[in-house]
């Protein structure tokens, strides 16, 4: 039966998705459908689609698939992966992780398993494939859709049928094959904020035999958060005040500061050759690279925690003199201090700029060797009574003791002079209850509070420290498609790829440096596929099997203030190498020509090695526990002994043997120079049953185990004895899934819908551990979910789609020392000992919900074409989509939670007789609705941030085509 588009070469926009999810409202909608579609002449395009390594139509397919076409694509105005995310049910698909910085970073779930991270480190949740080439990083992975002729979104896991172990579903895009003809398709868009787009693509054929086809782009847009000073009227833009200079502590690569962020800057271009060898034997050469250079994302800070944000505590506050624990002089270190909870660094920062020099001269705080003294100049050296340097010829920080400060609550002040009444003439109480002390021949610093991040703008921010995403990803291909006789196909993917990333974002709101993270990355990979499809038994089996070779190199490295240096993260090594092999088969029997039956395997051999090699530049465990010199004996501090009679530390040996710092060339680094090595070997099976109750209604069902493996966490905040300790151990997922497609009336209404239940195990979460996210094994959880999509055509020029999805996720078991504090002497973690959850704020209970994880979602696309006058065609298209709320985050922090959206995108098209062109007018987020994208908490820094979605933008488009 013929698939015909409606009117003309504009083709039904609707008609490229194809899968959905059941609730209340689409029962209404489908009995609407039902009604008018019986009428209509026009039918639903057919939809082909390779994800069973064949070719055949979407509603074929026994699993969960969502489909998007060139059309769609184009007509939708759709430009990268993230885009797809409001049209499909059960996926959140996020440009930008926390602490990125970056958009092409793809933060992806579908069905509730994903990753959140961007580290080199940690493998994605969700697989994206271009052109069958597995894209490792989720860094890139943001794809832009130029060139692009179809995407699938496949939900579960994909082991048996795509090259790489794929735990939550897989992203499948399949680029342009060059045509037989001679043609150049090319479109310029201009928009909001100074947008720019440029797209062109252009078909040249060198012979019947040889044809190559090439695609450029160029995506300009400048940001929509401003940078500014502060205002007169906040009492600190009236006063001049010191923040540290970006060359004072190493940053990545390109650091640079921006005036405007969430902006747009990417470059690409891709080219291909299809080469007829043989009547036979195809091979495909293709290439991509694809340049980044822009702002950094748009931050915003959602709280600032310190214990000093009201009142002013002083160090002589802290401390008891006299004797403790039979050490003569000794006194407990800060650590049992009122500043040694939330925002420990912070405490400090404000502590040491307030307080006047002449109370800083001895103690833990002195500015000399304390913690009021240099930042980020390595470690201390009794011996010469000089700090050693940080070894990379930077100069850190001076001394924050006594400079003063600007922007402090009057309560604050008011402590300060009570304190130290000589301070009084310094100090300059605000009428608008913020004021300053001023200190002769000091020029002071900005007060770490709350109040003097915020600009009472989400679109403007007071940071002006590095933002920016530069990023050169490239790769390419070699395929080779050998049809060895009607019923057997050999194909062959051989694929190469490679990132060099850096970025910095400035998470603090304000122009100190108070958390300001650069982080540089690169990545290399290879990778080889055999495959083999056929069919036999009289065509009733088809099959595809085949072998499966990865490998991948690359490094992290980190670059993170806290508070101006207290802890400076500085990464010497970070260096992780991946080999997967493996080989799988797939097999589709038709026991009868209704009814059949799926069975696959993959058998994984993971293998991964790891060198470690976090520092902190500061070298602030030294200071914070009063054991300045790592070379000196113990006994020569008596405050660390006091400390460590109190807690059962070491008493003997070297600062640095006593701390646990494992290398003895470095006494600033956290893991040992030893490398470390994890390999797994793991069965996934599919298994499954179709059943065509008429040539166009399918019931079927599928059973699918998938697998990711573990790793290591790179980020440490405290040494570690061996390399091991920093490991975490791989996820696992079993899916079981019941669904039906359907189309009606003659192709003119297609319903689908799936049921499922996952069993999701060693769920690898980031966890804050004091400064550090850490990625571990969180616990386990059940998903149970559904999904919709209904599309329909009329005879009218109307097409509808729906599509909406129900998640019901749980924790079933969570590590006890997320819930539960751990006991002071025995160190178990239990009720006993006090939950962590803290209501308001969040922390882990079986209440909690997973991340990125909504409870419903649906979207409604009308579409409506209509001629004109001319015979030219206007088309009217709106996309509205309604998605319940989530947490941002694992420890579902209240701050960072994205309330319910709805999102309403419209364009009106006109396309002339000659079809040659089409001139778009179009608004995205036209309902303006503004929520968290992505966001974090530091509880040493004391800090909530989060980024917004981009706010309401218009634009045109003038698409064209030759000939």
């Amino acid at each position: 039966m013929s698939r015909r588009p409606m009117l003309g070469n504009i083709r039904p926009a609707h008609a490229r998705r194809c899968r959905v999810a059941v609730g209340p409202a689409a029962a209404a909608v489908a009995s609407l459908l039902m009604v008018s579609a019986a009428f209509a002449d026009q039918q639903l395009e057919e939809i082909v689609v390779t994800a069973e390594k064949r070719s055949e139509n979407v509603q074929n397919v026994p699993i969960a698939i969502t489909a998007f076409t060139a059309d769609t694509l184009r007509s939708k105005g759709l430009n990268d992966i993230h885009s797809l995310s409001n049209l499909t049910p059960n996926v959140n698909l996020d440009g930008g992780a926390p602490f990125s910085g970056d958009t092409s970073v793809l933060s992806a779930s579908i069905r509730g398993i994903g990753q959140d991270d961007f580290a080199f480190n940690l493998d994605p949740g969700v697989g994206v494939y271009l052109d069958g080439v597995y894209l490792a990083r989720t860094i890139g992975a943001n794809q832009s859709l130029l060139d692009v002729d179809r995407i699938e979104i496949l939900k579960g896991p994909q082991g048996t049928l795509f090259g790489r172990n794929t735990i939550g579903g897989a992203i499948n895009i399949v680029t342009h094959t060059p045509g037989t003809e001679s043609s150049i398709n090319g479109s310029v868009t201009i928009g909001a904020y100074n947008r720019h787009d440029v797209n062109l693509t252009a078909d040249m054929p060198i012979s019947s035999d040889i044809l190559t086809t090439v695609s450029v782009s160029s995506q300009t847009r400048d940001g929509y958060q401003r940078t500014i000073s502060y205002p007169p009227s906040s009492g600190i833009g009236l006063v001049p005040y010191q923040v540290d200079a970006q060359s004072d502590f190493p940053k990545a690569p390109g650091s640079q500061s921006s005036s405007a962020g969430g902006g747009q800057n990417v470059q690409a271009i891709r080219g291909k050759v299809l080469w007829h060898l043989a009547d036979a034997l195809d091979l495909t050469l293709s290439g991509d690279y694809t340049h980044e250079d822009q702002p950094g994302l748009a931050n915003v800070v959602q709280s600032v925690t310190t214990a000093n944000e009201s009142t002013y505590i002083s160090p002589a506050s802290l401390f008891t003199g006299g004797s403790f624990a039979g050490v003569p002089g000794a006194s407990l270190p800060v650590v049992f201090s009122p500043l040694g909870g939330t925002n420990l660094m912070g405490n400090f920062y404000n502590l040491c700029i307030v307080t006047p020099g002449s109370a800083l001269t001895s103690g833990q705080f002195n500015t000399t060797n304390g913690l009021c003294g240099p930042l980020g100049v390595g470690t201390w050296n009794q011996a010469t009574g000089a700090f050693r340097g940080n070894g990379l010829g930077y100069p850190g920080s001076p001394a924050l003791g006594g400079t003063g400060a600007v922007g402090v609550p009057n309560s604050v002040l008011a402590g300060l002079i009570a304190a130290y009444p000589t301070v009084a003439p310094y100090v300059k109480m605000g009428a608008n209850g913020i004021g300053s002390v001023i200190y002769p021949g000091q020029t002071p610093r900005i007060y770490w509070d709350f109040a003097n991040t915020q600009t009472g703008n989400i679109d403007s921010t007071y940071s002006d420290g590095p933002s920016f995403a530069k990023s050169n990803s490239y790769g390419g291909s070699a395929t080779f498609d050998w049809q060895i006789d009607p019923d057997l196909k050999f194909k062959s993917i051989t694929g190469w790829r490679a990132i060099s990333w850096d970025i910095g974002t400035d998470l603090d709101g304000e122009p100190e440096s108070m958390q300001e993270v650069t982080d540089s990355q690169g990545q290399h990979q290879f990778s080889q596929e055999f495959q083999l499809n056929g069919k036999a038994v009289d065509d009733r089996l088809n099959y595809a099997a085949g072998l499966y070779y990865f490998t991948e190199a690359g490094y992290v490295h980190d670059y993170v203030p806290f508070d101006t240096g207290y802890l400076y993260v500085y990464d010497y090594q970070n260096d992780v190498k991946t080999d997967s092999y493996a080989g799988y088969a797939h097999l589709d029997f038709k026991v009868t020509d209704d009814w059949g039956l799926t069975a696959g395997g993959r058998y994984s051999d993971e293998r991964k090695h790891f060198i470690g090699g976090q520092g902190d530049l500061d070298g602030f465990s030294y200071k914070l526990l009063g054991c300045l010199d790592p070379s000196a004996p113990v006994t020569d501090f008596p405050q660390y002994m006091a400390f460590a009679i109190a807690t059962h530390g070491a008493t003997t040996g070297t600062c640095q043997q006593a701390l646990g710092f494992p290398s003895a060339s470095n006494p600033l680094r956290y893991f040992p120079t030893t490398p470390d090595s994890q390999s797994w070997n793991v069965f996934t099976p599919t298994l499954g049953t179709q059943y065509h109750i008429t040539p166009d209604v399918m019931a079927y069902f599928t059973f699918s185990k998938g697998f990711k493996s573990g790793g290591w966490t790179t980020r440490l905040s405290d040494p570690i004895a061996s390399p091991s300790q920093a490991r975490f151990n791989p996820e696992y997922d079993k899916t079981y899934e019941l669904g039906l497609k359907s189309q009606w009336f003659e192709h003119h209404l297609q319903a689908d819908i799936a049921v499922f239940e996952s069993k999701y195990d060693g769920i690898q979460l980031d966890v804050q551990e004091g400064p550090s996210p850490v990625e571990q094994n969180a616990g386990d959880a059940t998903i149970k979910g559904a999904e919709l999509e209904l599309a329909s055509v009329f005879d009218n020029g109307l097409s509808l789609n729906f599509t909406a999805g129900y998640l019901d996720a749980y924790y079933t078991y969570l590590n006890p020392c997320l819930l539960y504090f751990a006991s002071a002497t025995t160190g178990v973690c239990s009720a006993a000992s006090g939950a962590q959850y803290v209501p308001g704020f969040g922390g882990f209970s079986y209440h909690s919900e997973l991340p990125k994880t909504p409870k419903t979602k649906f979207s409604f696309s009308p579409t409506y074409d209509f001629n004109v006058a001319n015979n030219g065609t206007v088309r009217l298209a709106a996309d509205y989509t309604y998605v319940a709320h989530m947490f941002n985050d694992a420890p579902n922090t209240v701050l960072l939670e994205r309330h319910s959206t709805n999102t309403v995108n419209a364009s009106i098209h006109y396309t002339p007789p000659s079809k040659r062109y089409e001139f778009i007018v179009g608004g995205t987020n036209l309902s303006n609705d503004r929520y968290l994208t992505v966001g974090s908490v530091n509880y040493t820094a004391g800090e909530t941030v989060a980024s917004y979605n981009p706010p309401r933008m218009w634009y045109v488009t003038i698409n064209a085509k030759m000939p």
